[in-house]
């Protein structure tokens, strides 16, 4: 797992998807969505339009530090 060192440089009112956040946590290369996938019970995650799932920046900055 290629994780960031630094903990993104986001807005907390960002929005993004599952493909976004991987981009986001991932250096250089995206992390797998199996890896967020695992910590979502931890986060109060809402489902956006098509019932996908809509992460904030928050929820990146939080599981950033989770993982």
């Amino acid at each position: 797992m290629n994780l960031r060192n630094t903990c993104p440089d986001i807005p907390d009112d960002w929005k993004g998807n599952m493909q976004a956040v991987c981009r986001l946590l991932g250096n250089g290369t995206p992390i797998s969505d199996k890896t967020v996938r695992k910590r979502l019970g931890m986060l109060n995650v809402k489902r956006g339009a098509n019932n996908r799932l809509q992460f904030t920046g928050a929820d990146v900055k939080r599981l950033w530090r989770m993982i």
